[in-house]
């Protein structure tokens, strides 16, 4: 609870270094810079990346009563000016599994009231819009469930950022 640290790894797909620079800025959840910090590319190695560290103090803990989202925003520079810019929401948590065989979120035991989500519905196969899916989705959360178990590998993306926002634990197969 009083900081959180750990480290982005940035790839690459530009064919010379000599003049990158790359910044990293997270924003918490109300708008406000809590870490940046700016690294030279320099030399560029393709298997490992660039490796930005970074710590927040005191962060907001995400669960699924509390569904905090911090936005990780990677900018590369070339000589200052800003070339392309990728961000990404992401929840700061710790999971455990406590001695009576609990799942622990922040130390704290969660029950876990969820259901198979699907990939298909009737009369329409795996054909199924991503409106379709939203509609299953909010029949889950007015169900009262916390979790859903995406059967048969991953949903779309959009599905996942919008569970990240709602606080709803998620398994894939």
């Amino acid at each position: 609870p009083e900081q959180a640290s750990g480290v982005v790894r940035v790839y690459l797909s530009a064919t010379d270094y000599a003049h990158l620079s790359l910044q990293l800025r997270i924003v918490d959840p109300w708008g406000y810079e809590v870490s940046s910090r700016t690294v030279r590319v320099a030399k560029y190695n393709e298997t490992s990346g660039v490796e930005i560290s970074y710590d927040i103090p005191n962060p907001e803990l995400w669960s699924p009563s509390n569904a905090v989202l911090y936005s990780y925003e990677v900018s590369l520079l070339e000589g200052g000016v800003c070339q392309d810019r990728v961000s990404v929401a992401t929840g700061l948590r710790s999971i455990s599994v406590n001695d009576a065989n609990r799942l622990c979120i922040n130390g704290e035991e969660v029950d876990v009231r969820g259901v198979g989500l699907g990939h298909d519905r009737d009369g329409y196969g795996t054909a199924i819009t991503q409106q379709m899916l939203l509609e299953d989705y909010m029949r889950v959360k007015d169900m009262g469930a916390n979790a859903i178990r995406s059967l048969w590998g991953p949903h779309v993306d959009a599905l996942y950022d919008r569970t990240d926002r709602d606080g709803i634990l998620v398994w894939i197969d």
